[in-house]
Parts: structure tokens; C-alpha cells; sequence
């Protein structure tokens, strides 16, 4: 569960709840309803209203992965349906895997194909789908940046014999994951942040070399990806 202020896409509350499938019934959309308390909630495989006829006539991108959305009206609430359609791809090998191996019927098989790589969000909020999915993917903000300090940074895996070790340890570990998070504010502010994660990004710009000889400084080759990603982030590292 996540509380969001309100980010300028004309909502009317300044709380809003993000949350996960474990929390999604009728019951808790209709106390938030009832509350006057926005909220994206993901609806469970099996809800019913993944039945409700949504057409994917939208799409965008996501970390480069193409998503077909789709909006409709029910009720109360709006329904925003989406697929990814690599997770489909992802998501058919596997189960006709399991129908290979014996573990599903033909029938189980085509019942999970027709919700294979789709989400349904349900929102108490009128907005474009993709603002919507990208506000539930913000949910796991917290939780990215803890996986981001363990392993990423490898911050939990420390062999060190005093107080002043590990307290110096921790410290860098807090350096290394803020400058992380910098990255990742600069890229969404950029609107890159769905093609250029900040790992993407110091892969990147680790390509490009200073060599210093004496006081002339010369810097290697600047790919043009590079160059251009420099340009939309506004860094001028390499001016022409």
C-alpha cells in the first residue's frame, strides 16, 4: 500500500491508495468509494470482471516492453486492462509446458491463455491508462530501493571485524543507493525512466573514457546513444 500525492494528472484527492491483489474485494473498493479515497487497486486472476469486454486500442512502452491498454466503465470505478506482451509470450511457453507435462487439462490451458500477460487495474479515477499503470508501478517504489541496497549494492553482505567498519560500510552503502535514486528521479523527470533504467544509464556512460596527460585532459570516443542521452537529461557532459 502506498500513499501518493497528488502528481498533477487532475485528480481530485491528494491521497491516493495504491494496492496490491491481496487487498482487492468489493468490500474494500466500496469503503474507499465511500470514503470520497482515490485509489488503483489490481483485481485478482479470477475476479469477474476480468469478463467485462475492454478493448487494448492504446499502447505504450514500459522498460522497453510493448503494452496494449485498454479503459472502461463499471459501475463506480473505471477498469483499466493491460497486456504485456512479452510476459504473454512468457507466460503461453509456460503453460503449454505444464499441458506437456501432464499438470493442466486442455481446458485449464485455454482458460489461462485468454488472461496470459494481462493486469486489471481498478481505479476510482478517470485518466489516461498509462498514467494509471505507471502510478501502480510506483508502489513498489520502497521496496525496489531496499532490493536496489541489497543487491544491487550488495550492502547486506558485510565481513567486517569492528564498529567503525561496518558504520563506514553502511555509509557508502547510503552514498551509493542515493546517488542510485538520483538517477532514477533524473530519468522519470526526463520521461526515460520506462526505456533507461539507472543501471542502464552507468552502463552507458561507462563507456566513455578520460585520459588526463599532464593538464590536457582528452575524453574517448562518445557513442552517439550516449550523446543523446545526455542531451535529453540536460548533463552537457559532452558539449560539441
Amino acid at each position: 500500500m502506498q500513499r501518493l500525492k497528488k502528481s498533477g494528472a487532475g485528480f481530485d484527492s491528494e491521497l491516493i491508495l495504491v494496492l496490491d491483489r491481496g487487498f482487492f474485494s468489493q468490500k474494500v473498493m466500496d469503503f474507499l468509494l465511500d470514503k470520497k479515497i482515490s485509489f488503483v487497486i489490481s483485481a485478482r486472476r479470477n475476479s469477474r470482471l476480468y469478463e467485462v469486454e475492454i478493448s487494448l486500442d492504446e499502447h505504450f512502452f514500459y522498460h522497453n516492453r510493448l503494452i496494449k491498454a485498454g479503459k472502461a466503465r463499471d459501475k463506480n470505478y473505471y477498469l483499466y486492462l493491460f497486456e504485456d506482451v512479452t510476459l504473454r509470450a512468457e507466460e503461453e511457453v509456460n503453460l503449454y509446458k505444464m499441458l506437456d507435462e501432464g499438470r493442466i487439462s486442455r481446458e485449464n490451458l485455454n482458460r489461462r491463455l485468454e488472461r496470459a500477460g494481462k493486469i486489471l487495474l481498478v481505479s476510482s479515477m478517470d485518466a489516461k491508462p498509462e498514467e494509471i499503470f505507471l502510478m501502480y508501478k510506483q508502489r513498489c517504489a520502497v521496496e525496489k530501493a531496499f532490493d536496489a541496497h541489497k543487491n544491487l549494492l550488495h550492502a547486506d553482505r558485510m565481513y567486517l571485524q569492528s564498529d567503525e567498519a561496518v558504520f563506514g560500510h553502511i555509509f557508502i552503502s547510503f552514498l551509493a543507493l542515493y546517488g542510485y535514486c538520483k538517477l532514477q528521479q533524473m530519468l522519470r523527470n526526463s520521461g526515460l525512466l520506462n526505456k533507461v533504467s539507472p543501471m542502464d544509464l552507468l552502463e552507458d556512460f561507462s563507456k566513455v573514457y578520460m585520459v588526463r596527460i599532464g593538464e590536457k585532459e582528452i575524453i574517448s570516443e562518445v557513442p552517439k546513444k550516449v550523446r543523446e542521452l545526455d542531451e535529453k537529461l540536460g548533463l552537457n557532459l559532452f558539449p560539441k
